[in-house]
């Protein structure tokens, strides 16, 4: 039996994930939704919905000096 995922389960994954900054890989979405155990695709799915309701303001790398 497939069962839906959650929005609002998926986000909050995705934003503690995400905190410190997107992973510094060649993949980085690919990196969260590995990490968090969904598609890469419902990342950047979850994460453009989010940006545009304002639930996020940016996206970015946070360098490590």
């Amino acid at each position: 039996m497939n069962h839906p995922v959650d929005d609002a389960v998926v986000d909050g994954a995705i934003v503690r994930a995400t905190q410190a900054g997107l992973p510094r890989v060649p993949r980085p979405y690919h990196a969260v939704a590995e990490s968090i155990g969904v598609a890469p695709e419902v990342v950047i799915e979850r994460m453009r919905a989010m940006l545009a309701s304002g639930a996020i303001r940016r996206i970015g790398v946070v360098p490590n000096h």
